[in-house]
């Protein structure tokens, strides 16, 4: 693993979820909710299960990237729990 991305990570918590098979209903309900289309996709929510800014990512990105999209959210999560501030 990139040390830029696993120390940016370190503040989030990582959640895999087998989406293999969108026949059940409570995973067809999942996938339409965060707007998956295809798989693997990137998924980033804020505490309280709202989609993070900057959407599902659905294509490779680098460890540069990622690192970025990380720390960005991180520091906007960190406003919303602060009341915005």
């Amino acid at each position: 693993p990139d040390p830029r991305v696993v120390e940016a990570a370190k503040d989030f918590v990582n959640l895999k979820i087998d989406a293999e098979d969108p026949s059940e209903p409570k995973m067809r309900a999942l996938l339409a909710k965060y707007g998956v289309v295809g798989l693997p996709t990137l998924i980033f929510l804020t505490a309280d299960g709202r989609m993070a800014p900057g959407g599902p990512v659905t294509e490779f990105i680098g460890p540069a990237e990622l690192t970025a999209r990380l720390r960005a959210i991180s520091k906007k999560s960190f406003a919303f729990s602060d009341g915005g501030a």
